[in-house]
């Protein structure tokens, strides 16, 4: 197993998914290393709803955010060889926000873990990116405290704005085991954006709940 394979499990689903982008954009630029610049980049880019959002929250003009960080990932270093490897650096804050996934009952990273593990290490590039955006740092160092609960009032925030969903809709599933199959919204607890999808699955009845993020509404056209 390759050392980018071994963090296949490390991570939740839309955690790999960033992580996957962030190799992606290095072997694009040819860098060959994963480092936090790439890690940034891919969450502004696979979580924009959330990244941005969050910008907005410390006062922080997002597109300016991600000019700052395309200028950091151009003057990155390449490094030699076929192979993409993860920057020591980057590790730290793996390792920093797998604790904070545990802390919290969970098995794997979450996307929330690596935010909150970006923003409450003053040494990486972050908070040079905060700083250069003429941020009061000092003032995002104390939002950063309570960045988790921030974070999940954007996170609602945005689901209940995003998106609309009643019993007896039809949706498809976007991501997961059960892509692309489609069900009936059962029930819909919008507090915490979350609805119960019942769908056949080879002949068998099964209920999943998912978050509204994880559907999309089938059109009449689509289903016909």
């Amino acid at each position: 197993m390759s050392e980018l394979e071994s963090y296949v499990k490390r991570f939740t689903e839309r955690g790999w998914r960033v992580f996957d982008h962030a190799v992606r954009e290095a072997r694009r630029r040819d860098q060959n290393y994963v480092s936090i610049e790439h890690l940034i980049e891919a969450l502004a880019f696979e979580e924009a709803d959330l990244f941005n959002a969050l910008m907005r929250d410390l006062s922080v003009d997002p597109r300016a955010v991600r000019a700052l960080i395309e200028k950091r990932l151009e003057i990155c270093p390449r490094r030699d060889g076929p192979a993409v490897h993860v920057a020591p650096e980057t590790i730290e804050l793996f390792k920093r926000a797998y604790r904070r996934a545990r802390f919290n009952h969970h098995a794997r990273i979450r996307v929330m873990d690596l935010f909150i593990a970006l923003a409450q290490d003053e040494k990486n590039p972050f908070y040079g990116l905060l700083n250069d955006s003429q941020v009061d740092v000092a003032e995002a160092v104390r939002t950063v405290y309570d960045l988790e609960l921030v974070m999940e009032n954007v996170r609602l925030r945005i689901s209940k704005s995003s998106y609309a969903f009643s019993p007896g809709d039809q949706v498809r599933i976007k991501s997961g085991p059960f892509a692309s199959f489609t069900g009936r919204v059962e029930t819909v607890e919008k507090e915490r954006a979350t609805l119960k999808v019942a769908l056949t699955i080879f002949g068998h009845p099964i209920e999943l709940t998912l978050g509204f993020q994880d559907v999309e509404k089938v059109r009449i056209l689509d289903a016909a």
